[in-house]
Parts: C-alpha cells; structure tokens; sequence
C-alpha cells in the first residue's frame, strides 16, 4: 500500500513538473527572443554596441551546431544565436523541480506511513481492547456462576439464610461488574486514547471501597506512598482491580497490598493467605491482568510461599512519567 502511494504521487508528481517545464520553456524562449531583438536593433542603430556572448555577426556559415542562424541581418551579415543560456536555465529549473518533487515524495510518503501506522495501531488496540473485554466477562460470569452453583447445592440440602445471603451478595457483585464493563463500552474511543496522570494510591483506595464489606469480614492492611504514573487509566485500574479482587476471593483472613518507590522505581505488591476451603479457579482473571501488564509495561511475578499467595509489580521510570505527591 505504501509503494503504491508512493509510486502515484511520483507519477503525478512527474506530470505536474513535465507541465511546469513545458510553460517555463516556452516563457523563457519567449523573453530570449525580445532580448535578442533588442540586442540587434540596438546594434543596427549603433555600430559601436557590443553584443553579448550568445550573439554572432558572421559573413561566412558557422558549422558549430551550437550556433543557430536567426532570421535577421546587421549590414548584410548573419545573424548566430547560441541558446545555450536558455537550456541552461531549464535544466536548473527542471533539476530545481526535481529536488522538490523528491522532498515532496519523500515527506508525503513519510507522513502517509505515521498516518497509516496509527491507523493499524488504532486497530490492534480495538482487536485487543475486545479481546480483553471478552476475557472480563468472561471471568466475571464464570465467578458468579461458580459461587450460585454453590449456594444452589446448600440450598437443595438445606434452607439457609446464609446461601440466600451469598446469592444477593453476587448478585449485586454481578450487576456492579456488568455497569462498570457498560461504562469501559460507553467509552470504547476514548478509552483506547486517552491517557492520564493516575495517582495510584487515590486509585487503590477507590477500588477498595468496593469491597467494603468484604474487607469487614478480614483483615486488610495496607502501606502505600503517593506516586503518579501516565497512563491509560483504565487499564490501570482493570489490573489493580482484579489483583484485589482475586485476593479478597481466595483469601483466609488476611490481605495485604504494599505500594512504595525505591531508586526511582514504583513497586507494588499484593499478597493473601490462601483458604483451602476455597475452589481453584479458573486463572481467566490472572491471564487477562498479564495481558495488560505486558501492554502497559508492567512487570509481574506471581509466586506461592508459606501458604500466601504473592503478587509482585513494578513499573520503571523510562516507561512511565512518575513523580512524588507531595501534598497534591
């Protein structure tokens, strides 16, 4: 696609110029000639004008063929033009036009391709924004599944108002999760554009209020510095979301989400005691946070140890604009 630009605005180009030259030559010949014939009337009138170089007064032929014969006579002799000035003045002309055309092309040519390459860009992040989305419901709805199929199953045994309990409870997780991925659809375009300043302690506090009530039944602790990043937020918050909510998930009774910088470097970390009780997932919400930690340039490590289950992050200055809060 990027030759074929190329190749026809060149030819187009080559066109526009061959027009050029054509009008260019015809103007100069044209302004030569009444040059010429000023020169000669001038010399008819006086004898003692000197001509310039590209005329010639012979009485004999001149056989040199850059030397043409003119249709005037000075006392019976001969008129000679050498027009070599005139094909000077159109060869520079068509070197001149020549350079600008290949500028032209060049700078054309270059900014197609920015344009092009944002417009492919622009559609990977549509393909992996939907692939992304598809993976969040995905995993949400399994989640949901998973727990009502378990209510169900302590249903059918026995009434329990604790199981009616936990099926409004997912409800309302359920339906919290659908207007939250309604809103990220609301705002498909500037989603995938936009992107911000983020105070990520402002944003890890706002993401626990969602889990207020689940934070009343364990322990939750927490230690985070003031630190801002540039990016989509977003996704961001998508990535911090699920780490907190795969910890509340599969936690005993104790969590505990660590966000500090050390040598110019954002660490966090997001750890929980694993309950046995609890089903293995699925690993859908695990694989969608990598996905967007390898597009944001965030490296992770998930590690078990001593019955926690740890999830380490960090996020480099050469990638990210960061700085201290100080009060802000």
């Amino acid at each position: 696609m990027l030759g074929c630009f190329a190749l026809v605005l060149f030819v187009g180009l080559s066109a526009i110029n061959i027009i050029s030259i054509s009008v260019y030559r015809y103007s100069l010949t044209e302004i030569f000639t009444q040059h010429l014939e000023t020169e000669i009337k001038l010399k008819q009138c006086d004898k003692r004008h000197l001509l310039p170089e590209y005329i010639k007064i012979s009485s004999e032929p001149i056989l040199n063929p850059n030397w043409v014969p003119y249709p005037q006579t000075i006392n019976g002799k001969s008129v000679y033009v050498n027009w070599r000035p005139v094909y000077q003045g159109i060869k520079e002309f068509a070197f001149l036009l020549f350079l600008w055309e290949v500028v032209l092309v060049l700078a054309l040519t270059f900014l197609f391709y920015k344009l092009l390459w944002i417009h492919l860009k622009e559609r990977e992040e549509n393909r992996d924004f939907l692939e992304l989305l598809l993976l969040a419901i995905s995993h949400k709805l399994g989640n949901f599944l998973a727990a009502q199929q378990l209510n169900l199953e302590i249903l059918k045994e026995k009434h329990s108002l604790e199981a009616v309990k936990r099926l409004e409870r997912g409800y309302s997780t359920i339906e919290k999760d659908f207007r939250y991925i309604l809103q990220v659809i609301k705002n498909f375009k500037g989603y995938l554009r936009k992107k911000e300043k983020i105070n990520l302690k402002a944003l890890i506090e706002d993401i626990l209020t969602v889990f207020k009530e689940e934070s009343q039944e364990k322990s939750l602790q927490l230690s985070l510095v003031p630190a801002e990043i540039y990016a989509a937020k977003t996704e961001i918050e998508t990535v911090f979301y699920l780490l907190i909510e795969n910890a509340f998930k599969y936690a005993r009774k104790a969590i505990f989400i660590n966000l500090f910088i050390r040598n110019k470097t954002i660490f966090f970390v997001v750890r929980n005691d694993v309950d046995p009780k609890v089903p293995k997932g699925s690993g859908v919400g695990l694989s969608l946070v990598q996905k967007l930690a390898i597009k944001n340039k965030i490296k992770l490590t998930f590690k078990r140890e001593n019955g926690y289950f740890i999830v380490e992050g960090e996020i480099s200055k050469p990638y990210y604009l960061m700085r201290l809060l100080r009060g802000v």
